[in-house]
């Protein structure tokens, strides 16, 4: 998983990544950003709880693309 503070917009600097067991529960202190659940091994499913209510509650963030690995896997 990978995530960035709460804030107007994502600071890069700040990203985050985490790997998980696969068998336990995420939740996202409010503002966080975060990217989409995945896993580089294998097709998975995932169960989403979101919140209801007005208002968005997704903002897409798209990072410029520099040339640079940023997170390697084993």
């Amino acid at each position: 998983m990978v995530v960035c503070p709460a804030g107007d917009q994502p600071e890069l600097d700040k990203l985050q990544a985490f790997v998980t067991n696969g068998r336990q529960g995420i939740n996202y202190r409010l503002g966080t950003w975060h990217h989409v659940l995945l896993t580089p091994y294998a097709a998975m499913r995932f169960i989403c709880v979101d919140r209801t209510g007005p208002g968005d509650n997704c903002i897409d963030f798209f990072i410029p693309e520099s040339g640079q690995r940023i997170l390697e896997l084993p």
